[in-house]
């Protein structure tokens, strides 16, 4: 492992020293013609006349539109594994969640559109539910919180944002097959339309994904296959639908209503390691529906609102054997959520350096659950909220400083007990010449307990308070040098009143505490034919009172990628990602890991793109998560056909 390590880092190296020459044509279809949908951003940073560089005064990572299609990525959980401190694992129930910066993930804030998407229970979401196929860019970010990201992005937040048609005409398929008797077939069509100063549009997205399940890698042959030689009970079948409608008057504003579905089906592969469980899915909904309107008609004004509804349904049956009947039947329990949600966010702009911001957040969770299909339902309500005002000025155009006080509060359903928490952040950047700039941030910041942590049977507990950090961060940042990006980062949190149970069955309680420290380095660039992105993190996440390592968080982490353009329409992509071992729980460890993936596709006309994946090249063994054994090797082919 440690020969794997130290060639990706030679390699590393080895590439900052190359000649760098203008970058090639990137290679996604011809004719995509998507843009942002703007009205799904997020507050993260007043004015883009003042710096339109949060992301400089601060640190954050964004993954564009195109390296998504160059990547043929078909899950969002794979295309976050590109970001330097996140750590994506999927393994009890089946699940892809993200840890960032030693977090675990209930602690970051994901969004689609500015839309928090945590499922109110547990608070977190499952990456591989959300729909990749309409998705203009990916958001990270790790320093200062987005006043958009709401009161509990004690981490962190991602905001996914998707797209809107940008041409009159648009229409995409995509369908692919691989291994497993897997399939995928995307169909995206959107137009827009226009009228004097007014434009009308729409885009609808439906994705439909089956899967048998996938196979384990023939070197090591551990228990869990099933009679076709693919991982027992892997299979899964889902739809997501997303439908768009908008109007945007370029003297007024902009006026959006997104609607979706998803459906699904899935197993649950049983543990080949530790604690064995037989369980599925039969039945996983979400819908939603939501309004969002900006408001730009007067110059020094910009002013955005949001009104969202969230709505949750699954069933979880647990069995008491690999025979999966309901003759075997242990327990089946049914969880029926919602969320309803208001955002505003107000920028005014004071002087051409300097401007103000207030945003405020109010969302009201809703949980009803049965244990089992003879077991009462038991009903849960939490409002939580927050309040955040800004300042931002530029100082002679090569210091910048960005502060904000963030009031965040929680209610269980009676507004005579309210939690509150006051949240100050602090940051500042400065230029050192066009392409060198340093930045700093400070903050605090918090996280209020989940239903399931407040109201669990067996390890509820109603007087939790609100989970703590002070997080420190300090950067360097050179872009466009020899057309060449290289940001570093040191990052430093400090987390007490963590929530904490001895164990299931054990009473949650404000008992614990934690450090993390680490460093980020990330280099991006283009060579003459050669598109590249990089990045090493090292995270040493410890035990705030024995000094211990904290569980699941690996210390390194080395991710690249590199896309080839021959020419003639052909692209070769090769990523390698290394993951060092990581502490698991009752004293197991989770052994080191590298995969390599390749993708070739080759553009057919102006309008067909042919590709082929293979994910774990070299078929590797390996764990994310402790018992729970990922793909070996597959194959996958598909087209790609825009109109």
């Amino acid at each position: 492992m440690k020969v794997v390590f130290l060639s990706g880092l030679l390699t590393f190296a080895l590439i900052t020293g190359l000649t760098a020459t203008e970058p090639p044509d990137t290679l996604f279809l011809r004719g995509d013609s998507l843009k942002v949908y703007y009205l799904g951003k997020i507050v993260v940073y007043p004015g883009p006349d003042i710096n339109p560089g949060y992301l400089s005064v601060t640190s954050a990572f964004c993954i564009n539109r195109k390296t998504l299609k160059n990547s043929n990525y078909e899950d969002l959980s794979d295309a976050l594994k590109m970001v330097p401190g996140m750590d994506i694992t999927t393994g009890y129930k089946n699940q892809a969640s993200l840890k960032l910066r030693g977090f675990q993930p209930k602690h970051t804030v994901v969004l689609v559109d500015g839309r928090p998407v945590n499922e109110p229970y547990y608070g977190y979401i499952d990456l591989s539910s959300l729909l990749i196929d309409d998705i203009s860019t990916i958001n990270v970010y790790k320093g200062l919180t987005p006043p958009g990201a709401g009161a509990n992005a004690m981490a962190g937040a991602v905001n996914i944002v998707s797209s809107a048609p940008a041409s009159q005409n648009y229409m995409r398929a995509d369908i692919s097959y691989s291994s497993g008797e897997t399939s995928h077939l995307g169909l995206t069509s959107g137009r827009r339309f226009l009228k004097r100063n007014d434009e009308y549009y729409y885009l609808i997205s439906v994705a439909k994904n089956k899967s048998d399940g996938y196979p384990i890698s023939k070197k090591t042959h551990p228990s869990g296959y099933d009679d076709t030689g693919l991982r027992d009970n892997s299979d899964y079948d889902n739809l997501n639908l997303n439908y768009k409608l908008g109007y945007l008057n370029h003297s007024l504003g902009e006026l959006g209503l997104s609607l979706g579905y998803y459906r699904s089906e899935k197993g649950i592969p049983p543990a080949e390691k530790g604690r064995i469980d037989y369980r599925r899915f039969d039945d996983w909904r979400r819908w939603f529906i939501d309004a969002s309107a900006r408001l730009k008609k007067y110059s020094k004004w910009d002013i955005m609102a949001k009104v969202y509804y969230d709505d949750y349904y699954n069933t979880l049956a647990d069995y008491m054997d690999d025979g999966y009947s309901d003759e075997r039947l242990n327990w089946y329990s049914t969880h029926d959520n919602w969320a309803l949600g208001f955002n505003l966010d107000i920028n005014y702009k004071v002087s051409k350096n300097k401007q103000i911001s207030f945003t405020t957040q109010v969302r009201s969770e809703s949980i009803s659950r049965q244990a089992d299909r003879d077991e009462p339902w038991l009903y849960n309500r939490l409002v939580s909220g927050s309040t955040i005002l800004g300042y931002a000025q530029t100082i002679s155009g090569w210091f910048s400083v960005y502060l904000s006080l963030n009031t965040s509060y929680l209610t269980h359903g009676q507004f005579d007990d309210i939690q509150s928490v006051l949240n100050p952040q602090l940051g500042f950047q400065t230029s050192l010449n066009d392409n060198v700039a340093l930045r700093f941030s400070i903050l605090r910041s918090s996280r209020f307990p989940t239903v399931h942590e407040l109201y669990s049977q067996s390890s509820g507990n109603s007087e939790l308070k609100s989970e703590n950090a002070t997080k420190v961060d300090f950067g360097l940042d050179i872009t466009q040098f020899f057309k060449q990006d290289f940001k570093t980062t040191l990052f430093y949190s400090k987390s007490k009143d963590l929530i904490y149970r001895k164990g299931k069955g054990f009473k949650y309680q404000n008992r614990a505490s934690s450090y993390t420290r680490g460093i980020e380095l990330s280099l991006n660039g283009n060579l003459t034919r050669i598109s590249y992105n990089s990045s090493y993190t090292f995270t040493d996440s410890k035990d705030g009172e024995t000094d211990n390592r904290l569980e699941e968080i690996p210390r390194h982490r080395f991710f690249m990628m590199l896309n080839y353009n021959p020419g003639l329409g052909i692209n070769l992509g090769l990523s390698f990602l290394s993951v060092s071992e990581r502490p698991w729980y009752d004293n197991y460890t989770v052994p080191s890991y590298a995969t390599f993936n390749g993708q070739f596709s080759k553009q057919l006309g102006n309008h067909l793109l042919f590709y082929v994946n293979v994910d774990n090249i070299f078929d590797t063994f390996y764990y994310e998560e402790y018992g729970f054994s990922m793909p070996g090797r597959q194959i996958s082919t598909g087209i790609k056909l825009t109109l």
